[in-house]
């Protein structure tokens, strides 16, 4: 299984050097305000993240983490200060990689995903916006297995200047 492992595994960097010579990682100075905001969010949670996975890919299993583009701005900066089997990608090339190379039952890699969805279509019958105003859902979670993991939602509101956490854990599931 180790040798099945390491050719997964090195097919997939590959993969990633590949999707990131086309895609680069922005750089956080090169982000809009409300794009560095959100990176900030999504880098608190993977900060938050990082000690269970460590525990998980000591067992030869390869962390992927998707995100939009202010998570993986954050994802590279703090992933390059830790020694973790790390690799970052945007959920479009994921998904493209495993229908190529199939893992569905994770014996080869964990999933981890944090990313914002504006504007969902929840959260007014509570809270009031102002006009400028939007609801941001920060989804985030992780796949061990078929049948092993979690995700919450967490609601915000952005206001073009200040985030304001409106309901941490809006709504999470575990399997």
């Amino acid at each position: 299984m180790e040798q099945n492992f390491n050719k997964w595994r090195q097919g997939l960097l590959n993969y990633a050097r590949f999707c990131r010579a086309g895609r680069p990682p922005a750089i956080r100075q090169s982000l809009s305000k409300k794009a560095k905001v959100q990176g900030d969010i999504i880098a608190g949670a993977l900060a938050a993240q990082l000690h269970s996975l460590q525990r998980l890919t000591d067992y030869n299993r390869h962390a992927v983490f998707t995100s939009s583009e202010p998570g993986l701005a954050a994802a590279h900066k703090i992933l390059l200060e830790q020694s973790l089997p790390f690799t970052c990608l945007y959920p479009e090339e994921y998904r493209q990689w495993m229908q190529l190379h199939p893992d569905k039952t994770y014996r080869f890699h964990v999933h981890l995903w944090s990313h914002f969805v504006e504007n969902p279509d929840i959260g007014s019958s509570i809270y009031s916006l102002n006009p400028n105003d939007q609801f941001w859902l920060h989804t985030e979670g992780m796949m061990c297995g078929p049948k092993f993991g979690r995700g919450t939602d967490h609601l915000w509101r952005w206001d073009g200047e200040k985030r304001t956490l409106l309901k941490k854990n809006y709504s999470q599931w575990t399997s």
